[in-house]
């Protein structure tokens, strides 16, 4: 396998989506029927098999989601349809959350497990599963997990009405134990009259919950870090995000980053454009077909590939359907339903979930160019995005959501070769992706695109929490597992919000198979840094409009970073005590065109002469005890840039915000 030692790609990030067909869809729903029955229904027929257990005799079901099953049942899995998942279903009579483990290749079948996670939140309502990213000291590498948590609403003694957390939940082993509920808002936030009636999270990894009592959707910033302990409330605390609602039952979010809510004292599903400047979001009322007499809306449910499952309860069985809805299209109209009439007549429809399904995407018929004037081809996965730049080819590329334990086992069982700062590493979750992880399939490709003559190159573009890094690496596995490799890491983009702010990285190799996203560990370097500013010609700046330049053919990058515990000792980068042994990784996007509209286009990273570095774009250590990279500025377009240097080393900086691993200035080029 030969890796492509040069890219460049434009990224251009619109939120469209191609339209799939309802026949490409979820072939099994779980459906909750408000009592002690949880079923599987096939979606072509309606068919029913019944999941739940007699274990909870007395239970009301009345909300349910999924997650990854990230415990060790998927460690030896050679195929990602062959793994585990779970299905949450929470009981508000006996205050139980319980856990059915499920087999991908067979949803509709019995659950291999089963067991309770916890009784200790009063009238549970089931909301999300999200990755986690837990930082209580400045070493990153020593207190990240991805292990995923549950976000539920419902009563405590302690805590009152609010959002709780069940940390680590998905990896918690078949038996326990499991951790207790962290409250994230209590009633001293949410108030004493808080119901809860569903959870989403935005691509950016903002919470989204709805008060049912209130009428209101609140949001929350959410980096993914948890309370210290149960007594601890999340801050920032949630503000109003659409208010005004007549009773809102459910939430559901899709890869456009478009949500929508379920209004039950209107049976309407109102769609919602979120804003990216932080405003109050654009509304759209679907065109929702409900049958005529005694129904109401109960839930909704969003799959992977952007179709809404719309739980219609009713007192007749004639009329006891799941509406399936387009969530992309401008009404996201009703193309299809699903009758439950097979149920027994004391059934009604509390609540839906919706099973992982891949989504596969053609190539985009409008094309972007790189730097080079290579042909792009961007497949927009919402909470990610897979691009390739190709010749005389047209692939289709398949986004399949898997257990972080199904990824973890190929990192550790895979012989994977010392790659740039390559040492190991964890898989990681992208934010609003319920905490599974993201594996890119290239693999079964047409003829055009296995040509000798035809040349690829890759990159993946994920919403991660900044501080989920330490050192981005993309694996590539060959067709079948049969062997992984460390492809080259051409940027890194730690900026915290939606695109173009959020943890980016890219990479590229010749071939196609499997890809995936992991956090390598850092090069082993305790040593706290100062980092002592840009030298000239550069200065540190964080306002672009101040960045200095123009500049033409080359811009000499330097820094020192010395060897301190605090910023602001006198003589510190004056002084002789520098750290000498970093691995420091750059990083370069446009941000301001030539007419000043911001835009975000990674650069080809490439050092100027003889000094190019054939792996990774890594500074070097010149005589002077700084670190300097030549970067060739050749095919870089009239604008400003934004200059990233992420520090792959375990090196906490000081003189940098949060303690972050990386360091941001700008400059311009005529």
């Amino acid at each position: 396998m030969n890796f492509v030692k040069r890219f460049s790609f434009a990224l251009a990030f619109c939120l469209a989506a191609a339209i799939p067909s309802w026949a490409q869809s979820a072939k099994i729903v779980y459906v909750a029927t408000g009592g002690t029955q949880v079923y599987a229904v096939t979606t072509s027929g309606g068919a029913t098999a019944l999941i739940s257990s007699t274990a909870y005799p007395n239970a009301t079901f009345t909300s349910l989601t999924v997650g990854p099953d990230n415990t060790a049942d998927n460690a030896n899995a050679t195929d990602a349809s062959q793994t585990y998942f779970f299905l949450y279903a929470c009981d508000t009579t006996g205050n139980n959350i319980v856990r059915f483990q499920m087999s991908t290749s067979s949803p509709g079948s019995a659950p291999t497990h089963f067991e309770t996670v916890t009784t200790a939140v009063s009238q549970p309502v089931c909301g999300r599963v999200g990755s986690n990213v837990e930082v209580t000291t400045a070493s990153l590498s020593d207190t990240t997990t991805t292990s995923g948590n549950l976000y539920v609403s419902g009563s405590t003694a302690l805590n009152g009405p609010g959002v709780y957390v069940i940390t680590d939940v998905s990896s918690a082993p078949i038996g326990g134990p499991f951790n207790s509920p962290t409250v994230l808002y209590g009633s001293g936030v949410v108030g004493n009259s808080f119901i809860g009636g569903g959870i989403t999270q935005k691509n950016s990894g903002d919470l989204l919950v709805v008060d049912n009592h209130g009428g209101d959707i609140l949001r929350a910033p959410f980096d993914g870090a948890i309370p210290a302990s149960a007594t601890s409330p999340f801050d920032p605390s949630p503000s109003t995000y659409v208010s005004n609602l007549s009773s809102p039952v459910g939430i559901a979010r899709i890869s456009t980053g478009d949500f929508f809510v379920a209004n039950q004292g209107t049976d309407s599903i109102l769609k919602y454009h979120p804003v990216l400047n932080g405003g109050a979001p654009t509304q759209t009322t679907c065109s929702l077909s409900i049958p005529n007499g005694n129904v109401t809306l109960s839930s909704i449910a969003a799959s992977g590939d952007n179709f809404l499952y719309v739980g219609i309860a009713s007192t007749s069985q004639s009329k006891r359907v799941i509406q399936v809805l387009d969530g992309t299209a401008a009404k996201c109209g009703s193309v299809g339903s699903i009758s439950l009439s097979s149920l027994s007549s004391a059934s009604t429809v509390a609540a839906v979930a919706v099973p992982p399904v891949p989504v596969t995407m053609s190539t985009p018929t409008t094309l972007t160019k790189d730097s080079s004037g290579n042909f792009v081809n961007l497949y927009n996965f919402g909470s990610s995005v897979f691009q390739d730049t190709l010749t005389n080819c047209s692939p289709a590329i398949t986004e399949t959501q898997v257990p972080l334990s199904f990824l973890q086992n190929l990192v550790n069982g895979a012989t994977l070769p010392t790659f740039g700062s390559w040492s190991g590493g964890q898989a990681i979750a992208y934010k609003g992706e319920g905490g599974f992880g993201t594996l890119y399939s290239g693999a079964s490709l047409p003829a055009d695109c296995m040509q000798p003559t035809v040349q690829t190159a890759e990159l993946i573009g994920a919403l991660v929490d900044s501080t989920q890094f330490s050192n981005p690496r993309i694996i590539h596995c060959f067709d079948g597992f049969t062997g992984c490799a460390v492809v080259e890491t051409t940027g890194n983009w730690p900026m915290g919000g939606y695109i173009p702010d959020d943890g980016t990285t890219g990479g590229s190799a010749h071939g196609w198979s499997q890809f995936f996203l992991v956090n390598g560990n850092p090069p082993s370097n305790p040593e706290i840094g100062t980092f002592c500013g840009f030298g000239s010609p550069l200065t540190q700046t964080t306002d672009p409009t101040q960045a200095p330049g123009p500049f033409n053919s080359t811009l000499s990058v330097k820094f020192k970073l010395a060897a301190a515990t605090s910023l602001g000792t006198d003589g510190i980068c004056g002084g002789n005590n520098f750290i000498t042994d970093a691995v420091a990784l750059l990083s370069v996007v446009q941000v301001l065109n030539a007419k000043g509209t911001p835009t975000f286009v990674p650069q080809t990273v490439a050092a100027s002469g003889n000094g190019a570095n054939v792996m990774d774009p890594l500074f070097s250590l010149n005589s002077s005890n700084q670190y300097e990279f030549s970067l060739s500025l050749s095919g870089y377009k009239t604008g400003t840039y934004q200059l990233i240097v992420t520090f792959l080393s375990d090196n906490p900086l000081t003189g940098t915000t949060n303690h972050v691993p990386y360091v941001i200035t700008y400059f311009t080029v005529k």
